[in-house]
């Protein structure tokens, strides 16, 4: 049961509940293999159970060993993952990843590092390679990452997602579209992670052909988008101004329109100057944030509805729901300037 409710993501105070029900009957003896997952599922409240398996015994099991170091890792507890770790007379190489990870997430480039020199080369998996890339691509250090990658002895699609995802954030959008090609000609499947991020780096690039062509491979290798993928294609199209595509997938999406659709949508109209379809959208919207009211402001301001932009601004400041940022104000001032209003720009500051 407790495998279930961690299987389809169930909050840790249903897990705890569960086990806390659990220990009501003294006739149930569970096995030292429920203790990882019990770990695993209780979230930070998983720390708590180190004593109480100490108590049990259960603490040299290697899978639990392995679990508790995993949870101190992952919530900033490095110190206490780290005693842990040289306390193991034997470690796996399950043991070194989760440290190797757990110094990366509290930004520790230094000691990753050291660790993953001083594991030998036979015990380094694609999971422990996989991670150094995460790593260095996640601090920005672009070209080590690369080099850590080109190294890889072996690759899976959670590598080249990684060095996907670098290039990716980092803005590095050719690059993105390089790899992708590169990992097509490796014989490697892309996974859903694997298009959405190469189909945000192309929506960055606004380069139709490029749209293109990504469409044609995905249409190609048959593979089936869930909702996270056909938001990445919408937000490609509506940048690259393929209105009527973008407009039939967001009819597509149904109930599973989010505030990228929404905003990609509303921007794309009123890139192109349809402010009644933009606005029409922004009306409509079950939910706004800031991206929202910036780009349907900007979308007034660019287009010579000077007055309309500033109405909207002082009808985001009312809502609360959104506070104005730096774009926000970019575009209001715009609008103050082609109005000859300075003092209404004073006011708005």
């Amino acid at each position: 049961m407790l495998k279930y409710y961690s299987q389809i993501g169930a909050t840790t105070q249903v897990v705890v509940s569960l086990f806390k029900h659990m220990q009501y009957y003294n006739d149930i003896k569970p096995y030292t293999s429920f203790y990882p997952v019990l770990i695993k599922s209780a979230g930070k409240a998983g720390m708590l159970l180190h004593a109480y398996l100490l108590k049990l015994g259960h603490s040299h099991d290697h899978h639990v060993r392995n679990a508790i170091m995993g949870i101190y890792a992952k919530y900033g507890c490095i110190e206490l993952a780290r005693k842990l770790f040289d306390e193991m007379p034997d470690r796996t190489a399950a043991d070194w990843n989760v440290i190797i990870s757990g110094y990366w997430k509290c930004g520790n480039e230094k000691e990753a590092t050291r660790l993953f020199c001083m594991m030998g080369e036979s015990e380094k998996n694609v999971i422990t390679w996989t991670t150094m890339v995460t790593g260095h691509a996640k601090m920005r250090n672009l070209e080590t990452a690369r080099m850590y990658f080109d190294e890889m002895p072996e690759r899976r699609v959670a590598s080249w997602n990684a060095m996907l995802s670098g290039y990716a954030q980092s803005g590095a959008a050719q690059e993105t579209v390089r790899l992708f090609d590169d990992m097509l000609s490796s014989g490697n499947e892309p996974d859903e992670t694997t298009w959405v991020t190469v189909l945000s780096s192309c929506s960055s690039l606004g380069d139709p052909c490029l749209a293109e062509s990504i469409v044609r491979k995905l249409d190609r290798m048959n593979f089936r988008s869930n909702y996270f993928v056909k938001t990445a294609l919408l937000d490609m199209h509506a940048k690259c101004g393929n209105l009527e595509v973008a407009q039939k997938i967001f009819e597509q999406l149904g109930v599973y329109k989010n505030s990228v659709t929404w905003n990609a949508m509303i921007s794309a109209y009123a890139r192109v100057g349809d402010l009644s379809l933009a606005r029409d959208l922004f009306n409509k919207m079950p939910e706004r944030n800031t991206v929202s009211w910036n780009s349907m402001i900007a979308g007034y301001a660019q287009n010579g509805e000077s007055l309309k932009a500033i109405q909207l601004f002082k009808e985001m400041i009312s809502s609360k729901d959104s506070k104005p940022d730096e774009v926000t104000m970019v575009s209001v001032f715009s609008a103050c300037g082609h109005l000859g209003r300075l003092g209404l720009g004073n006011w708005a500051v």
